[in-house]
């Protein structure tokens, strides 16, 4: 394998874990979180170029999350999915009383537009990072102005986590330099640094892009090529770890769930999950019993 390979990419989750195992290591740092820093919004963005598989990955987590097709995992059965409008969807596991965390769907990042339009956008992702937008609010790239956004209100706390979904088959030396799109998550990826927020990414459609992995999504974790792809976005975009770049398949359409199918989007979520109870570990007096 190439440099800066990972602890966990030598162990294929699929074989070490159960979507049971890790539904509770996600539901135990929830609950630390919300006793960490009670009474607040947990907010992970997701942020990824148009058609990259965003809200196929948001619905991925849903359904993995309840276990099943139900209500909460239809993104697509959303009301405003589809629109240009920022959405919230509540993760849930079970029904303890904790605080909400939330994941956040926002507009595809476009390609076709103008250095100046790179711009709004850019900053359009940066305001709902920082909580400008409401669940269910218009935000249209096309639409808004840098002075608008500059003029708007917080509404809501800072969100403490960026995902950002990279479709596989796309990565390529010079991505940022011919995307506007690609453009904008650097920017992004730039901020959310000076935040100090926690950052990861979905690399979707590894089963497009190599065969062994559509027969068997074990395969995914010894792939040379998916690797070689992990290696490369993340010299791509400096300050992306690489073991935060987390290979994904989605579920193409609705259909029964499948334990593999979990237990990599539930396997992604758990470091992340880790990498944000770390965050509050640092910044809060954590009772011994919470360590």
């Amino acid at each position: 394998m190439g440099t800066g390979q990972s602890t966990f990419w030598n162990q294929c989750p699929l074989t070490t874990n159960t979507p049971k195992d890790l539904r509770r290591y996600i539901s135990v740092m929830q609950t630390k979180c919300s006793t960490i820093i009670p009474n607040r919004k947990f907010r992970i963005v997701m942020c990824s170029p148009s058609n990259h598989g965003k809200s196929s990955s948001i619905n991925n987590i849903l359904a993995a999350l309840e276990g099943t097709y139900g209500q909460t995992a239809n993104v697509r059965d959303h009301p405003e999915h589809g629109a240009e409008k920022y959405i919230e969807y509540m993760m849930l596991i079970d029904d303890s009383a904790m605080s909400p965390f939330l994941m956040c769907e926002t507009p595809g990042l476009r390609n076709d537009i103008s250095k100046d339009d790179e711009e709004v956008q850019t900053e359009a992702i940066k305001s709902a990072i920082i909580g400008k937008f409401k669940s269910g609010q218009e935000l249209n790239y096309m639409k808004l102005t840098l002075q608008q956004l500059e003029q708007m209100e917080i509404r809501d706390e800072c969100a403490i986590c960026v995902i950002f979904v990279i479709d596989v088959r796309t990565v390529k030396p010079d991505m940022t330099r011919t995307s506007n799109a690609f453009q904008s998550i650097r920017n992004i990826l730039d901020f959310v640094q000076r935040k100090d927020l926690k950052v990861a990414c979905f690399l979707t459609n590894c089963d497009k892009f190599n065969n062994k992995v559509k027969e068997d999504l074990k395969h995914m974790y010894k792939s040379q090529t998916i690797q070689n792809a992990r290696e490369l976005l993340a010299r791509q975009f400096t300050g992306l770890p690489i073991n935060r770049i987390f290979p994904i398949v989605n579920y193409a359409e609705k259909l029964q769930v499948d334990d593999d199918m979990m237990v990599q989007s539930l396997f992604a979520l758990n470091h992340i999950m880790g990498d944000i109870t770390s965050y509050f570990r640092k910044r809060v007096d954590v009772p011994s019993n919470l360590h």
